[in-house]
């Protein structure tokens, strides 16, 4: 495969790069300078993949650029008082999206979910636009 697409930088997506040992298989050969495999564990990361291999297609190679992410969250750093101002002003009310597998919420406030956060009865919260993850993940 490297002979047809020789590549030094490789970027991964979807459910089957979650395994470890594929991704450490994938950087092994000689040459290959760095892989990154996209955060979502599932195909979530699919999208990301399509719109670049659409845009190198479409205007070529040389018009992609490469930049280091400051974090892996994408969207807007919508802070919990934007939301809430843009509720009051469309006459919606806020509902917390944290449920457990039995579709029971699991926060309430900002303090349950930090605390939630650190009995790992959560993976991660998303604060104004970034991930906060628990101390040894």
């Amino acid at each position: 495969m490297r002979k047809k697409h020789p590549a030094r930088h490789i970027a991964m997506s979807g459910g089957v790069f979650a395994d470890v040992r594929l991704s450490q298989l994938v950087a092994a050969p000689p040459g290959i300078a760095e892989v990154l495999v996209l955060p979502a564990m599932d195909d979530a990361g699919l999208p990301v993949g399509a719109c670049i291999d659409y845009w190198t297609a479409s205007q070529g190679l040389s018009c992609l650029t490469r930049d280091r992410l400051t974090h892996l969250g994408y969207g807007w750093p919508y802070t919990g008082d934007d939301l809430l101002a843009a509720g009051e002003r469309l006459g919606s009310r806020v509902v917390n999206a944290s449920f457990n597998a039995h579709e029971e919420p699991m926060v309430d406030t900002p303090a349950e979910a930090l605390q939630a956060l650190a009995d790992n009865r959560i993976d991660f919260l998303v604060c104004d636009g970034g991930m906060v993850f628990p101390v040894g993940q």
